[in-house]
């Protein structure tokens, strides 16, 4: 795997898994606890930042984000 393969599957499981984490977290925050408004959107942002570096660092999680983008790329790629 060369350095550049290896940054762009970084980059997409980053923001894959963050907007995610973002959806999930603003949801469960939304409903589960009550928050101020601001508290709960810093809340979110660092959940979701969390959860994006933990998908782009598991090898495992990685691949799998590239393989769902695999799926809707134009057959041209």
């Amino acid at each position: 795997m060369n350095k550049f393969e290896l940054i762009f599957d970084i980059v997409i499981a980053f923001i894959m898994y963050g907007i995610i984490g973002l959806v999930a977290a603003f949801f469960g925050l939304l409903f589960l606890a009550d928050l101020e408004f601001d508290t709960m959107l810093t809340a979110t942002a660092m959940i979701a930042v969390i959860l994006g570096c933990v998908g782009a660092a598991v090898p495992m999680l990685r691949k799998a984000a590239v393989f769902i983008l695999s799926l809707f790329a134009p057959s041209a790629w």
